[in-house]
């Protein structure tokens, strides 16, 4: 049973590691520990979406920093995350990319001199790593919902040109065949979206919390162990 445990906690750990690295990131020209991850999407329109997400989820208004040819930062000063830390932090998110791809940076700093990093604060590290993933599944679902109505828009705008003209009936059904295609690649990308995430969206909460009690009961274990096995 013990193994079970372990084996749970690390796996649990290992997903987020896949999806969420350690680095450093420039934030209007300071550099600080960061968390990152990329998604398959336009870096503008996913910085949009964190700024609905924050505000939807914890209440939380971010301001734009700075915004370049190929990057947009933000910043939400003082702002009280309770899943994070009861103190207040500034929280810092930078979005690069192009419109296919966008690198997502995310810092929390208390002062200029501490920051969160998974070495000087763990717990509010992880909790940080499950908001990112949370941010991911929030993002991934509003995304590919528009686009499969979009889709689903045009194919019935297509239905109907090719039932009144005929004469550019062949084209139509080109063009239908086009977006059932679409259609169906983006209920696949969502049902994939779907199984990696598990059939029941956690929030960052349960995320943070199922860690917590996994830790423990790693820890209980390994205590009994020590105290019957030596």
């Amino acid at each position: 049973m013990k193994y079970l445990f372990i084996l749970l906690f690390t796996a649990y750990g290992f997903m987020l590691n896949a999806q969420v690295k350690s680095g450093i990131t420039e934030f209007d020209k300071t550099s600080m520990s960061s968390l990152s991850m990329d998604l398959d999407a336009d870096y503008e329109e996913v910085a949009d979406v964190w700024e609905d997400f924050w505000k939807d989820r914890y209440d939380v208004d971010f301001d734009k920093l700075n915004k370049n040819r190929s990057s947009i930062s933000y910043e939400a000063e003082q702002a009280v995350v309770p899943i994070i830390s009861q103190k207040n932090a500034d929280l810092y998110a930078k979005f690069g990319g192009t419109t296919e791809s966008a690198r997502v940076s995310f810092a929390i700093a208390y002062t200029a001199n501490d920051v969160v990093t998974e070495e000087a604060h763990p717990k509010q590290y992880e909790a940080a790593r499950a908001i990112m993933l949370e941010f991911r599944t929030f993002f991934y679902t509003q995304y590919f919902d528009e686009k499969l109505e979009k889709a689903r828009e045009d194919l019935d705008d297509i239905r109907d040109d090719s039932s009144d003209a005929s004469k550019d009936a062949e084209k139509a059904r080109s063009k239908i065949e086009k977006y059932e295609s679409k259609i169906e690649k983006y209920q696949e990308k969502i049902e994939k979206m779907r199984n990696e995430v598990g059939s029941d969206l956690e929030t960052a909460e349960e995320k943070a919390k199922r860690a917590q009690e996994l830790e423990s009961k790693v820890r209980e274990l390994e205590r009994l162990r020590a105290r019957y096995v030596g």
